[in-house]
Parts: structure tokens; C-alpha cells; sequence
């Protein structure tokens, strides 16, 4: 699936397989009444697209699937969420109240949560189990949606304090996956030559404002696939398909492999990916998963992920 933010402000989301396209005017007229701009912006000045992620399909015939849209500038971030109706009917929204920069996003339970660039802090919106009701017609304020705290810095024990922010290391990648009904949090550490992940689960059964980072030495056997554009949970295979307690990553057509979490060591990734995999792209051109096509539109790949 992906999303497409065409040049003259127009939003779809088009099967990668069948090409169908589902119209999003509501959220379409929703970015451009904040003024975000079509076309990635390389200087980061104006709030621009960072990341798109999709809800499961939804689990009832009155519920529809939700997408959100990731929009940072300089210093801040803020979600914009519709409703995919079908063509013709009108789309619910909400946005977020804008915080400090967000370093990425994912439906969870219900929720959508973000991951905050400063220490570790993880925030989360509750959207009555990604159940969005209320029609936004184009030219309607949508509802503005608090975030709720569930990470915060000073319940961090000392021992996972350490854990996360290690002052050796500057340079840092995370990607929030949810995997297997489990939140995660993985922590990529640099310099790229010699990629070190590390994997935190959330355990947020304590509540609001309780939770903590669990150091994780393992992923149950699954394999991660992350990305800054998307990033995905998948069952292992026995044959020929991913390895189990693996992270597979591509930074470049030059680093990418396979971290095991367990081994804790870095197996390259065959075949090579090639340039074009992770080309980044700018103004006048469409960015899909880092591939770049000549265009008139953004294309965003988009993160599907259950709401349970």
C-alpha cells in the first residue's frame, strides 16, 4: 500500500498490486490548512511527510482502517489521522497537538503511540480502539487529540538509563515495530561500518506514566525488517525465508545485512541491494521506500500494523 501526496495537494492510498486508488480529501485539505508541503523539503525548514503507517483492516463492517501521517519541521511534530472510507463517503480526522520533534510512529493496541526523540519518552493518543465515527467534511476543524505520557523519563530505572543513553554514542537510529501483539523498540547504533541493534520492549502494565523500556534478548523468534520509512514484523521461516531473531536492514546499496539479536553479530545481506533501493529523494520527485521516480507527487510506502 502505498500513499501518495500529489503536488497539487491532493492524497490517495493505491494498492501496490490491484492499483486501486481510495481519495482522501479530508486529509488532503487537513495538510494543506497547515501548510505541509508536498514535496520533501531537503533543508527540513517546512513541515514536510516523515513517515505514514496504516491500521489492520478494520474488524467490523462499521469500523474502517485508520492512516496517519507523520509531519515534522524544524523542531516539532504533529500526526494527522483519517479514516480510508470508500470513495464518496466522508472521512473522519483528528490531528495531534504539536510536540517536540517525534521520532517515529505505530499503531498499538488501539492507540497510536510515538516514540520521542528526547529521553526516550514514549507518548501515546487513545482512538477508542482505532474506531474514528465522527464525519470531518473539508473546511471542519478536526478534533484536537491530547497525548497521554506512558514512558517518562524520571520512572526509568537507573540500569536501563544507562541502557539508553549511552553518552559513547552519539549517533543513533529507533524504529518502533510492533511485533507479535508486543511494542518494540529498535535502537541502532553507529558508526554504520559496524551496525550494533539493540531491541526494548514496553511494558506498559502498570498504566499511564509507569511504563518502562525492557531490554529484550530476543524476538521470539521472528525477524524485523526496519527502515526510516517503514518498518515490519514477520513470522520466520524454515526454508529459504527470514531468520528467525534476525533484523535485516539496508542503510545504503553499500550497508545493509542481517543483525542477530541473539548472537549479536552481523551477517551481510545477499543478494546486495542495489543503488536505487535507497536513493534518497527531493524536490520534483517521488520517494518510494528511498526509490526515486521522476514525478510530480510524494509517495510514501505505508507500515500496516494491527490494532488489537
Amino acid at each position: 500500500m502505498f500513499f501518495i501526496h500529489h503536488k497539487d495537494g491532493r492524497c490517495s492510498l493505491v494498492n501496490g498490486f490491484s492499483g486501486a486508488a481510495t481519495p482522501l480529501p479530508e486529509l488532503a485539505a487537513l495538510l494543506e490548512s497547515h501548510m505541509v508541503n508536498p514535496c520533501e523539503d531537503e533543508f527540513g525548514h517546512k513541515p514536510s511527510i516523515r513517515k505514514v503507517v496504516m491500521s489492520s483492516a478494520a474488524s467490523s463492517p462499521n469500523h474502517h482502517p485508520l492512516v496517519a501521517v507523520l509531519v515534522s519541521g524544524t523542531w516539532k511534530s504533529r500526526v494527522f489521522i483519517s479514516t480510508c472510507r470508500p470513495a464518496g463517503e466522508i472521512n473522519s480526522c483528528v490531528v495531534t497537538r504539536e510536540i517536540l520533534h517525534i521520532v517515529d510512529i505505530t499503531f498499538f493496541q488501539g492507540k497510536l503511540c510515538a516514540h520521542l526523540c528526547m529521553y526516550e519518552e514514549l507518548v501515546a493518543i487513545d482512538l477508542s480502539n482505532c474506531c474514528l465515527d465522527k464525519p470531518t467534511p473539508p473546511g471542519v476543524e478536526p478534533e484536537v487529540k491530547p497525548y497521554i505520557s506512558w514512558i517518562s523519563p524520571p520512572n526509568l530505572p537507573d540500569k536501563h538509563v544507562r541502557d539508553l543513553f549511552d553518552n559513547k554514542v552519539r549517533n543513533h537510529e529507533r524504529y518502533l515495530v510492533e511485533s507479535n501483539g508486543k511494542l518494540l523498540m529498535v535502537k541502532r547504533r553507529v558508526p554504520a561500518t559496524a551496525c550494533r541493534f539493540e531491541v526494548f520492549e514496553a511494558d506498559l502494565s502498570d498504566g499511564p506514566h509507569l511504563g518502562r523500556w525492557k531490554k529484550a534478548d530476543s524476538l521470539d523468534g521472528r525477524a524485523l525488517f526496519v527502515g526510516t520509512l517503514c518498518s515490519k514484523s514477520v513470522r520466520a521461516s524454515d526454508g529459504d525465508g527470514a531468520q528467525g531473531d534476525c533484523i535485516y536492514f539496508a542503510l545504503s546499496h553499500n550497508i545493509s545485512g542481517v543483525y542477530s539479536v541473539v548472537a549479536k553479530t552481523t551477517m551481510p545481506l545477499t543478494p546486495p541491494v542495489p543503488p536505487f533501493w535507497t536513493a534518497k529523494g527531493n524536490l520534483g520527485c517521488a520517494a518510494v521506500s528511498g526509490v526515486v521516480f521522476p514525478g510530480r507527487s510524494s509517495v510514501y510506502s505505508v507500515s500496516a500494523t494491527t490494532c488489537l
